[in-house]
């Protein structure tokens, strides 16, 4: 008989003390597309003033603001997403709620972005007239909406995920 006690058992009745793999996978996403958001704005700026020589673009004057105020937009939701993954793969319970406002914020941007696409894609070639440009119509509307599907992905797969119950248990909203 040894004067060494026996191991301490700690019970955790407390399934939502041990962060689930799927919230760690909505900060680790969140972190990636947060910080794809913020590059894309980067490049956007960039690839505006390396145009190829002799290439000379006249669109309406309108469109450079408008897109430059969506594309600023996007960027700032960017680094409020980046934000959030980095606070939710810290533990944080008030990040993973604050998802919420992300996807309330990009689901009205992402559908103005589509509309802006399409709306600049269809001034930027007014010029093609004729029946061999009939595909442009169709083209800047496909344009859109594939843009649009793809903007939308992560914000519509968030209103499903955050609902599971797994999630809402570790976040303490049973």
């Amino acid at each position: 008989m040894s004067n060494i006690p026996p191991p301490i058992q700690l019970e955790y009745s407390n399934a939502s003390l041990f962060r689930p793999p799927l919230v760690t996978s909505i900060g680790v996403i969140s972190i990636a597309l947060g910080a794809i958001g913020i590059i894309g704005f980067c490049a956007s700026i960039i690839s505006g003033k390396y145009m190829a020589p002799g290439v000379t673009i006249t669109p309406a004057p309108q469109i450079p603001i408008v897109t430059h105020v969506i594309q600023g937009l996007n960027a700032l939701l960017g680094i409020y997403l980046l934000i959030l993954g980095i606070l939710t793969l810290r533990d944080s319970r008030r990040a993973l709620h604050r998802h919420w406002v992300y996807v309330w914020l990009k689901i009205p941007l992402a559908i103005v972005s589509g509309v802006e696409t399409w709306w600049t894609f269809r001034v930027l070639v007014r010029g093609m007239q004729g029946p061999k440009y009939a595909w442009v119509d169709s083209f800047a509307i496909v344009l859109a909406i594939a843009g649009l599907l793809m903007a939308l992905i992560y914000p519509v797969g968030l209103m499903f995920v955050l609902r599971t119950s797994k999630v809402r248990v570790w976040a303490g909203r049973k």
